[in-house]
Parts: C-alpha cells; structure tokens; sequence
C-alpha cells in the first residue's frame, strides 16, 4: 500500500525551503558588502596612516638626539603647522614656564608625543578609528621587532588629505596632554 503524500505539507516545506534559501542568500549579499568595505577603508584610511607615521619617522630621530631643547618643542618650532594652535601655544607656554624655573618642574617632564622619558628607536602606526571630529591613530613603539601592546600613545588629528592637524595626544588611564598642560597651568598660576 502506497502512502499518499500531503500536497498541503508539500508546498509548506517547499514554501520554508525557498525562505531558507532567501535567507541564505541574503546573508551571503551582506558578508559581500562587509567584505568590500573592509578592503575599501584601509584605503581611505591611507593618508590619514601615511601623515602620521612620516611624522613619527621624522620625530622619533630628533627626539634621540642629546640636545638642551626638548624633542617635542623643536618640532612645534619646525613643523609648526601640522600643530593645532591651541596645542602648539600650550606647549610654548608650558616649554617657556619651565625655562623660567629654576630648579623646579614646573612643566613637562615626559616626552609628549612618545609618552616616555626614554623614546624607543623606532614607533609605528596601528589602529585607526574615525572619532566625531577626525582620527584616533594608535603609536606603538617596536622592540626587538614586536610592537608595544597598548598603544603608548594615541594620537588624536583632524582636517583632511590637504592639511592633517595634530589635536591631542592621549595616554593611558584617560589622560590627554591637553589636560596635562592645563592642570599643569593651573598648578603654576596658584604658586604665583
């Protein structure tokens, strides 16, 4: 005896199998489109990479270089423009009180942009994130050919491809140079 199939049942799993299928093909299109974003952004994210790390590959050897001006206050001199204002002239100010004292630290004692007081010979570019105004760019320094992990530094910038402009300089336990250069204002402005 023949057992009659279900033409109802029939078409229900014929009806499930092409959602499957749907589904199945749809969720193919979308790892497509992940797929070809993700090999587009280390493309857009090139320049923003290639200004960074070319002003690393120039400030790392001057910051090496035994001389009474610190590293980072001969790079606002020299690269001026790649410097927000409001940055640079918190580090004149900061670079200018300290001359003035005599004895004390009254100013920076680290090096901003490397986050040390013993710079590393050699710091590379890692991740970068887009933030609400520009780029987030991870710095991490190269020993014996392993990148630090954390980052010791991550650089914050804005503008374009015609003109990047160093904003910030953040640090671990939240700490920004910005903040420092504040904090370190105010400390002055007290003891005077």
């Amino acid at each position: 005896m023949r057992a009659e199939r279900n033409p109802i049942r029939k078409r229900n799993l014929t009806g499930i199998g092409r959602v499957v299928v749907c589904c199945c093909l749809l969720v193919a299109a979308s790892f497509d489109v992940h797929a070809e974003q993700a090999k587009r952004a280390p493309e857009t994210l090139r320049p923003v990479q290639e200004f960074v790390q070319s002003f690393y590959d120039w400030y790392v050897p001057t910051a090496l270089v035994d001389n009474p001006t610190p590293a980072w206050i001969r790079a606002i001199r020299e690269k001026k423009t790649v410097f927000s204002p409001q940055l640079a002239s918190a580090l004149e100010e900061d670079f200018s009180a300290q001359n003035k004292s005599l004895g004390d630290i009254v100013g920076l004692d680290f090096d901003p942009f490397l986050y040390t007081q013993d710079p590393g010979e050699r710091y590379v570019v890692g991740s970068i994130a887009e933030s609400s105004h520009g780029y987030l760019v991870e710095i991490h320094q190269v020993k014996a050919g392993k990148k630090s992990e954390p980052a010791d530094v991550v650089v914050e910038l804005s503008g374009d491809a015609g003109h990047w402009c160093l904003v910030n300089f953040h640090y671990a336990q939240g700490k920004d140079l910005l903040t420092i250069l504040k904090s370190l204002r105010r400390t002055r402005e007290k003891h005077t």
